[in-house]
């Protein structure tokens, strides 16, 4: 076919599809502030006042109350949502379409009723609607709600390839099963802190726990890296399996993601909040800083476990520096260049230092109008995540969707990356907001009634549209390797490391310590050895064995006399 031809018909076909959803005969619906239902008790409650230059002759005083205003649309479509608002000061308030979607909506000051967006370009179908303001600072005057028929069609998705040059065949294969889905099936996921063998008991894993209850396992495992840098007990680890979880679950036609919660890399403190570190991002910008250093170190064995599932083929969802515009995380503590700077230095040093091949880079961000003051940029992410927890909503957050879709101007897939309730995907195809996969977090969030009931589970993991691990298609990958086994054996005792293998080729160590100082380094090594680490004050070692072909990184007890 000509390529002109197509993509003229093309052009017209999204057209025409665009022109469909926005509604024909729809008129614009004014709802009087004064005609709401007002709530809100005591002397704060909202005020009724009579002004005559005002729509219906009166407007509200918010004050500390909430307003419910009710609707019928004719006609479903795209719509915009305007309140007409005096704010005295800078104001931020919620709201709610028909009690499940919500949006902070912010007002800046003015002297004079002014339309202020509310929501653009939201779809809405036919029938009854309600729209809540709840008062989050409160205190506007409020004249009027319009909803008004869009006159331009929503941006339409154009998704970018993949960020990394050259991605491996299974990271192409996943990329490509999660473009085909996108906007109509939902993906399902859960987080786990706890290792696929723990199948029992308090320490249940959440995989096996669904499986219980639902007779269904989530297509996506979630797992952190949270316990794998800092000030840790080598010996210690929520999950000291990730990396044979993660293989394994792949080679049972599963998909993996990995989250880092990254503790405080100056080794001062256990922590990752910025409340209880004192770590200061914006060293990334001084390269002979001890922190740069400690942050590069950091990334270098994160990335040497990330090796380990390229060698096995296991493409990743990778998350790292998220919820950073929250500021509760120290990477997001001194606001955005340095978390930005901090994101495009790894994905430089594991694309192009490690040559990391089985990333797909997903970035999470908030719907509202800093979010790109926060963003890396298209070049160096892939998925735009939001991290949702709303008690018991399982709405399609299709005002957060709508949103997102609009900032990053349809380039990328959208997910919901954290969740506490999951969506309904009843709701998300009602609101057209399907979003890629939902991940739940680990513990009450997946577990129990008030987030999600057992019901509600059972209901999702079996709808036609929510896939499940029975629902992957079994050459979802190119390939399925078996974990590559242990190639060293590594013993400790008496201040000596005893290194057993049966490779034939040369290898060499590098023995760290947790701080990332270099005790020892010996290359040329062949068959088994003996390594003394006496003279030494530490008592856990970083070692790492590596040659052409392999890299193994081992954390290590020193047992003094």
């Amino acid at each position: 076919m000509n390529y002109n031809v197509s993509a003229t018909i093309t052009g017209i076909f999204i057209f025409l599809m665009a022109l469909f959803s926005i509604p024909a005969h729809a008129q614009t619906i004014r709802l009087e502030a004064e005609n709401a239902v007002l709530s809100g008790d005591g002397a704060n409650a909202p005020q009724i006042v009579n002004n005559p230059n005002c729509s219906g002759g009166k407007y509200v005083n918010t004050r500390e109350g909430n307003l419910t205003f009710s609707c019928t649309l004719p006609e479903a479509g795209y719509y915009k949502v305007v309140a007409n608002i005096q704010s005295q000061g800078d104001k931020t308030n919620t709201f709610r379409f028909d009690g499940e979607n919500t949006i902070n909506v912010f007002s800046p000051s003015n002297n004079s009723f002014t339309d202020i967006p509310v929501a653009d370009n939201i779809y809405l179908a036919t029938g009854n609607h309600t729209i809540e303001m709840i008062k989050s600072w409160g205190w506007i005057a409020f004249d009027y709600l319009e909803i008004r028929p869009s006159d331009t069609p929503p941006v339409e998705f154009h998704i970018d390839l993949l960020a990394t040059p050259q991605p491996s065949a299974n990271t192409a294969k996943l990329y490509q099963f999660l473009l085909n889905n996108f906007q109509h099936k939902i993906i399902s996921g859960v987080m786990t802190l706890k290792s696929l063998a723990t199948t029992t008991g308090n320490e249940q894993n959440e995989i096996s726990w669904l499986y219980e209850k639902t007779g269904k396992k989530p297509a996506i495992l979630g797992l952190d890296f949270m316990d794998h840098v800092g000030a840790v007990q080598p010996d210690w680890m929520n999950n000291p399996d990730v990396i044979q979880d993660a293989i394994s679950w792949k080679n049972n036609h599963g998909i993996v993601a990995l989250c880092w919660h990254w503790r405080d890399p100056s080794h001062k403190t256990y922590e990752f909040y910025t409340d209880r570190t004192t770590f200061d991002p914006r060293k990334i910008f001084d390269p002979a800083s001890d922190e740069y250093k400690a942050m590069m170190r950091d990334m270098d064995i994160i990335a040497a476990y990330l090796q380990e599932l390229q060698a096995a083929d296991v493409p990743v969802l990778w998350r790292p520096l998220h919820e950073a515009s929250g500021g509760w995380f120290w990477w997001g503590s001194q606001g955005p260049e340095a978390c930005k700077k901090i994101w495009q230095i790894m994905f430089d040093k594991f694309t192009n230092e490690y040559h990391l091949n089985n990333l797909i880079w997903v970035w999470t961000s908030e719907a509202n109008r800093s979010a790109l003051n926060w963003y890396p940029g298209d070049d160096c992410v892939d998925i735009i995540g939001m991290d949702i927890y709303e008690e018991g909503n399982h709405g399609s957050q299709m005002l957060s969707f709508e949103e997102l879709r609009k900032i990053y101007n349809g380039k990328k897939i959208l997910t919901i990356s954290e969740c506490g309730s999951i969506p309904d995907i009843t709701a998300m195809k009602r609101d057209n907001s399907v979003w890629s996969y939902y991940m739940p977090w680990y513990g009450a969030h997946t577990k129990t009634a008030t987030w999600n009931t057992i019901d509600f589970w059972t209901n999702s993991l079996s709808d036609p549209d929510v896939i499940s691990l029975e629902d992957l298609p079994e050459n979802l990958y190119v390939s399925i390797k078996n974990p590559v086994p242990d190639s060293f054996h590594i013993n400790c005792e008496n201040q000596q490391i005893r290194i057993r293998t049966s490779l034939p080729d040369e290898y060499r160590i590098y023995i760290h310590d947790l701080t990332g100082k270099l005790h020892l380094y010996k290359n040329n090594l062949m068959g088994n050895q003996t390594i003394s680490i006496a003279g030494t004050n530490e008592t856990y070692f970083l070692l790492t064995l590596e040659n052409e072909n392999i890299q193994q990184t081992h954390k290590i007890k020193i047992n003094r006399p």
